[in-house]
């Protein structure tokens, strides 16, 4: 929720406080790690997060969308 609530900053700053042995392999991490990259205009930061999410699922239709909607090729 806060990572639509127009406070991307805070949504980063929470996401970066959990522990990574946590979130490393959870891909709904990483894909709103992505959304918030991208709301704080780092498309560096977006993409990378988009592939770690687009590594950790084999859904072909998931694994589509994240690459168009971050530019990952």
């Amino acid at each position: 929720v806060i990572a639509t609530s127009g406070d991307a900053a805070l949504a980063k700053q929470l996401l970066n406080q959990l522990p990574i042995e946590r979130i490393d392999s959870y891909q709904p991490y990483w894909v709103t790690r992505a959304y918030v990259y991208r709301q704080l205009a780092d498309h560096n930061g977006a993409r990378d997060a988009a592939r770690r999410a687009i590594s950790l699922t084999h859904d072909p239709a998931v694994r589509a969308y994240l690459s168009e909607t971050y530019n990952v090729r």
